[in-house]
């Protein structure tokens, strides 16, 4: 079919049609942007809201932290871990010696009896004074309290040694206890966990 309808009502149907369409396409583009814009303003509202609660309970919750006298609780607290570093210090310093008299005689050479153990002025060491038959017999007790399979001290050294009479003398010998010295209070306590 052709169209034989004038050029001008053809060009004013063509603009029609298409104002029609763009003003169509600006109207939804209005309501886009409308729409776009009340949701920005509701989740920025939402967001508002959400965090003034969220104030109210922080502040509730520090009022509550505040009414516990939490500040009390820590000090107590620290006293009390002061407390137990000190007896902590005091039980290090412990020996056990039934066990450790037992051990220092089954090392204890014939002719050899132990008269006293005393705690040093020295840190970690031990005075041992023993009644000998000889003089010779010293240097054998010193060599067993430093033996590594007797794992008793680390180090011993002979003090003194006094022989008023050839037939019983005395020495004194001063023993330095190892680091894990097995006698210490603190060192059962630790191994039987």
């Amino acid at each position: 079919m052709i169209n034989l309808t004038p050029s001008d009502i053809k060009q004013d149907r063509y603009y029609r049609r298409n104002n029609l369409l763009y003003s169509q396409w600006i109207l939804q583009s209005i309501l886009m942007l409308l729409v776009l814009n009340v949701f920005i303003i509701a989740g920025y509202g939402l967001i508002s809201a959400r965090q003034k609660q969220l104030d109210d309970k922080k502040a509730s919750l520090n009022n509550e932290i505040n009414n516990l006298k939490l500040g009390e609780v820590e000090s107590k607290y620290a006293s009390f871990v002061a407390n137990v570093n000190t007896v902590t210090q005091i039980l290090s310093k412990q020996i056990l010696y039934s066990e450790l008299i037992k051990q220092i005689g089954s090392v204890t050479p014939n002719g050899a009896t132990l008269n006293s153990v005393s705690i040093s002025s020295k840190d970690n060491a031990l005075d041992l004074n023993f009644k000998i038959n000889s003089q010779d017999i010293a240097p054998i007790i010193q060599l067993n309290l430093e033996d590594e399979k007797n794992n008793l001290f680390s180090k011993a050294d002979i003090v003194q040694l006094n022989c008023p009479t050839s037939s019983t003398c005395t020495t004194q010998l001063k023993a330095e206890y190892k680091k894990d010295f097995p006698y210490l209070f603190i060192n059962t306590l630790g191994s039987k966990k």
